[in-house]
This record gives structure tokens, C-alpha cells and sequence, in this order.
């Protein structure tokens, strides 16, 4: 807790005119995206319940339903429909692929790029890391959601500089870390082995 304290008042910096640009783009490409639903069917992409009306409609089927009985339009139902690999008829294609374009541009800016810009002190965000919150013992953040920057994607991550300009970031993922340290701390001879085995021959 003690480290975790440290690492909360020090915080992490972000670079607020990058921030600032990137929301920009993403409110006008979100904005776009609506503007688009509306002139070619007449509909908020933003809805679910106009939404899941236009895609059947146009052929499009739901078999999983909210507990209110609305047709349910997540992310990988959306996403299923939106590959072409799987048949659905043009429109509902390309209904889901705007619908989850849209979706994920407002996430976005408004989840990322305006927590940045509005809880951010001289630059500096300070979010609050919650050391015993999560059942299964793992850390949670809560205030500004850093835990769970997009993966895959470089565009929210450029955000976070190096508090210091002579200074660069570097990100690491350890494979297998737990079984690692298991492996290390047990002293188990076949599992070391197996670690041994697979390192050398690339397993």
C-alpha cells in the first residue's frame, strides 16, 4: 500500500494538446457517423432499439435478447455482423460496422481523452489504485480508467509521456508470469524443466 500511495501522488503524465486534438477528431468522426445514419435510413446509430429495428429490417437476425426483451446489440453481436465472412445482407453490415465505429469513437474520447484533459493537474493524472478491491485479489484502478487502456492500439497510450523530457517509456508483458514465479518459489524439478525445455527449443 505504501508503494501504491507513492505511485498515486506521483501520477503519470499526459500530453494534454494530444489529448485535446484526439477528442476533437473523434467527437467530428463520431459526429459524421451519426450524421450518416440519418441520411441514409433515417435512424440514431446511437440507439439500440432503432438500431436493432433497421438491421431486421434488412435481414438481419437477433437470437440473444435484453431481460426487457429488446433485441440485445453488443459489441460481438455487432461484430459478427459486420464481417462480411458471415453472409449478412450489405446494409446490416454495414448498419453494425458504423454502429460499432460509432460506439467506439465516443468511448474514446469521452472514457480516455476527456478524463485526461479533465482530471489531469499540471499535466499530471492521479488516479486512485485500489490495492484490496477485486475479488480475485488482482489491483483495480478507479477515477481514471489507465488499467484498461485499449489494447492493440497505440492511439490512447501515446498520451502518457515521460514525466521528465530526457526520459523514454518502455512497456513490458511477462509471459506466463505466475507460473513462472511458482515454478521459482516451489522448487519444483519438473516444472523448472519444462521452463528450461520450452525456453531453449522456443516451445
Amino acid at each position: 500500500r505504501h508503494i501504491c500511495s507513492r505511485m498515486e501522488e506521483r501520477g503519470a503524465r499526459v500530453d494534454l494538446d494530444y489529448s485535446a486534438a484526439q477528442r476533437a477528431s473523434l467527437d467530428a468522426y463520431a459526429e459524421k457517423i451519426d450524421a450518416w445514419g440519418q441520411q441514409a435510413f433515417g435512424i440514431r446509430l446511437g440507439s439500440p432499439q432503432q438500431l436493432a429495428a433497421e438491421i431486421m429490417k434488412h435481414g438481419g437476425e437477433f437470437t440473444e435478447y435484453t431481460k426487457t426483451g429488446q433485441p440485445k446489440t453488443d459489441k460481438g453481436i455487432l461484430k459478427v455482423m459486420a464481417d462480411p465472412d458471415n453472409g449478412y445482407p450489405l446494409n446490416v453490415q454495414l448498419l453494425a460496422g458504423q454502429a460499432l465505429a460509432l460506439r467506439d469513437a465516443r468511448k474514446t474520447s469521452s472514457t480516455y481523452f476527456s478524463a485526461f484533459l479533465d482530471r489531469s493537474y499540471d499535466s499530471v493524472i492521479h488516479p486512485e489504485i485500489r490495492t484490496l478491491a477485486a475479488r480475485t485479489a488482482r489491483m483495480s484502478m478507479s477515477g481514471i480508467p489507465i488499467q484498461q487502456l485499449p489494447k492493440g492500439s497505440p492511439l490512447v497510450r501515446r498520451a502518457i509521456i515521460p514525466s521528465d523530457p530526457n526520459n523514454v517509456i518502455i512497456t513490458t508483458d511477462y509471459s506466463q508470469i505466475e507460473m513462472r514465479l511458482m515454478a521459482e518459489f516451489s522448487r519444483d524439478a519438473g516444472l523448472q524443466g519444462a521452463f528450461n525445455t520450452a525456453d531453449s527449443t522456443g516451445g
